[in-house]
Formats: C-alpha cells, sequence, structure tokens
C-alpha cells in the first residue's frame, strides 16, 4: 500500500506542516528524541503515514490551531476528521506553577515545532517521552 500524504498550510503567514515525505520531517523527528527510546521509535515508524509536525517560525506563540484531516478509503470515499488543539491559559493570564514549564505551556512556542498524530494516544505518548522531564526520570 502507498500512502500519500499532502498538506495545506499557511506558509504565508509562518505556520508550515511538515508531513512524512518532507525531508524535514526525520531530522526534526531526531531533534526531540534526545536519548535512545526504542518504544517511541517503533511507534512512530508505524504511525509515521499518520503524523505531521506543525512548524511555528513566528516570534509569536500559537496557542490554539485545528487541523483536518482527509483519508482517502480504498473504495473511494473519504473519512474526515478534524482535530483541534487549544491552550488558552497565556490569553487569560494563567503563569504556570512550577517553574521548569515557563515557555512549555503554549501549543507551539516561536520558532519551534509541535508533533501531531491522526492517533491522539500517539502524540499523548510522544509528547510524554518528549516533553515531560518526570516522565523520562521513570520510563
Amino acid at each position: 500500500m502507498k500512502l500519500r500524504v499532502t498538506a495545506t498550510d499557511f506558509s504565508e503567514d509562518g505556520l508550515t506542516i511538515m508531513t512524512p515525505s518532507d525531508r524535514r520531517f526525520d531530522s526534526e523527528l531526531s531533534s526531540l528524541l534526545k536519548v535512545n527510546e526504542p518504544e517511541l521509535t517503533r511507534l512512530i515508524e508505524l504511525a509515521k503515514p499518520f503524523c505531521v509536525f506543525v512548524r511555528n517560525e513566528t516570534d509569536l506563540s500559537v496557542v490554539g490551531c485545528s487541523l483536518e484531516w482527509n483519508v482517502l478509503r480504498t473504495d473511494g470515499t473519504i473519512l474526515s476528521k478534524g482535530q483541534p488543539y487549544l491552550t488558552p491559559g497565556i490569553l487569560t493570564g494563567l503563569q504556570p506553577i512550577d517553574r521548569a514549564m515557563i515557555g512549555r505551556t503554549e501549543l507551539i512556542n516561536p520558532h519551534s515545532s509541535a508533533f501531531v498524530s491522526l492517533d491522539p494516544e500517539v502524540k499523548q505518548f510522544f509528547d510524554a517521552m518528549t516533553k515531560s522531564e518526570t516522565f523520562r526520570l521513570f520510563a
């Protein structure tokens, strides 16, 4: 089965989507996998056709976005699934209690990327393995 992923982004506004066929995808993935994490690496390889990075090249934080996944089935029908993400705390003036979380509470920080998967559990596991210091200590 050959999979093809296409993306429409807002590159003129500094927001781009890196699909698995984008040469930057593996580089972005490697930069986030700082230690040898065989379980995560295997999971990403299996889920890769349904994963993207959303890159924020601006000086502003992204606090919300919505991705629309359209999967063409073998029978020609399209399965559509929307995925909204929102971290509005910064808009209401909330600050992290834990100082280690300062600059990590936005959905996508300036000049950084966010990993997104069609399968929310893959994203949750990826984020836990790459962002959580506590999870890394006990994993």
